[in-house]
């Protein structure tokens, strides 16, 4: 059988075919793969300022923003002018990190001039040699729209291949940081463990002692604690009734909401809605009070 190739071969081969720097980003947008490994020389010269980049930085991190959004490849182009694209990469039906290639200049007439402006106006006065800025822009790898396209095509073949032979793998953390963010987002709606391991892509002993091993607790039991926490929010400042209250936090049946609030939180959840109104008055009294 053939051997698979790695990330470094799929990282090189795509810069030797399109002339671009292609890098390998985790969930929280740190580089920790490249090819070349070093910034080009243009983007290497103007991150020397620390203002442009901090720019430089911050065009990243909205464009991988976007593509965690949208989980779709995006092309776009940097505050310098240069064409950049991004594309997600998952492991177990998970996002775990981004491929992302550019560094490279529009071929079109006038483009290295663009580039040498915007650059300048990007640093502080005095802070950058005019003439070694040219000549670092001189040897920036050029390509047309259409081309640069075309390359972003493979690039996205090349990232689902990345994300098909598990080379970006979730690591046990994130799995459980992701499931945890999945939870608080949706415990309104009908969850079950089924349910969960499918969104996930993994089984239920994986995805039960993954999050226990985490954050200490089972995830029905987080799952639990999420409702009850928000009906308590509900009770105490709405005057939601209680059937409404138990529909918005998940439970289908005020019956078993009630049993459920009564277990954890000691009392009935109109009985909270009770206490919560007392604590109220005497605090407003308190605060009267010379």
């Amino acid at each position: 059988m053939k051997k698979s190739i790695d990330i470094e071969t799929v990282l090189r081969e795509l810069h030797t075919v399109s002339g671009c720097r292609v890098s390998i980003h985790d969930c929280e947008y740190t580089e920790i793969a490249a090819y070349p490994h070093d910034l080009s020389p243009f983007c290497a010269l103007v991150q020397e300022d620390q203002g442009a980049r901090m720019m430089c930085v911050r065009a990243d991190t909205e464009a991988l923003s976007r593509v965690r959004t949208t989980e779709s490849p995006y092309i776009y182009r940097c505050h310098m002018g240069l064409y950049e694209a991004v594309a997600p990469l998952y492991h177990a039906g998970v996002l775990t990190g981004y491929l992302m290639m550019g560094q490279v200049a529009d071929s079109g007439e006038g483009s290295r001039e663009d580039i040498f402006k915007l650059a300048l106006s990007a640093t502080e006065s005095g802070k950058i040699d005019s003439r070694q800025l040219r000549e670092v822009i001189d040897r920036l790898a050029q390509l047309s729209a259409p081309m640069f396209s075309s390359f972003v095509n493979i690039m996205t073949i090349c990232a689902e291949y990345i994300t098909l032979s598990g080379r970006m793998e979730l690591p046990a953390w994130d799995l459980a940081h992701m499931l945890k963010k999945y939870i608080y987002q949706n415990y309104s709606q009908h969850l079950t463990l089924d349910e969960l391991c499918r969104t996930f892509c993994c089984s239920k002993s994986t995805l039960m002692n993954t999050f226990r091993r985490a954050y200490g607790v089972t995830v029905w039991q987080y799952i639990t604690d999420v409702r009850l926490n928000r009906a308590k929010e509900l009770l105490a400042g709405t005057d939601h009734t209680v059937r409404s209250i138990a529909a918005e936090c998940g439970y289908s049946e005020q019956g078993y909401f009630t049993k459920a609030f009564a277990a954890e939180v000691g009392m009935s959840p109109t009985e909270y809605r009770r206490k919560c109104i007392i604590e109220g008055h005497e605090r407003a009294a308190e605060e009267v009070r010379p």
